[in-house]
């Protein structure tokens, strides 16, 4: 490649299991596929201090948790599907960070050359993007690499 030319061996794809973050993982895949490059799925499962697990016995924070993983697990072998049906292995790896943190994090490790995301994600209503913004338009506008934003199918 002439110097300058960006290549794309490295790609992030966070993941929350809304319908946008799963097609954002099949066009992912169709891109790794071509590109020959890695891939890397981040779930991100924000725990508050004082959420809903500090309410319960430890008994029942214990289980909670558990229960929790195992969505998670479930979660990101779901977005990983599509990657297996064209021959590109995935890392998975689940955060327990708000998203807004965890994937600019990620990308400040230098180990991404592109970020694909969903549009919006689950929990995200309308207003709440009016005030705070979505998580794909920070992670877009603190993104030290290019970051493709995949929009609903059209209905």
């Amino acid at each position: 490649m002439a110097d300058g030319e960006a290549r794309i061996e490295t790609i992030l794809v966070p993941v929350d299991g809304s319908p946008i973050a799963l097609r954002a993982a099949r066009y992912a895949a169709r891109l790794a596929g071509a590109l020959q490059a890695r891939v890397s799925l981040l779930h991100c499962t924000e725990e508050t201090s004082v959420g809903e697990f500090d309410a319960l016995s430890p008994q029942s924070a214990r289980e909670a948790r558990a229960a929790a993983g195992r969505a998670a697990d479930a979660l990101l072998e779901e977005a990983a599907a599509p990657f297996r049906d064209v021959g590109v292995a995935v890392a998975k790896r689940t955060d327990r960070r708000a998203p807004v943190t965890a994937i600019p994090d990620a990308l400040e490790s230098g180990a991404y050359d592109l970020v694909v995301i969903g549009s919006r994600g689950l929990g995200e209503s309308r207003v709440h993007r009016l005030i705070y913004g979505s998580v794909a338009q920070r992670v877009l506008d603190e993104s030290p690499v290019p970051v493709l934003v995949v929009k609903p199918a059209p209905e």
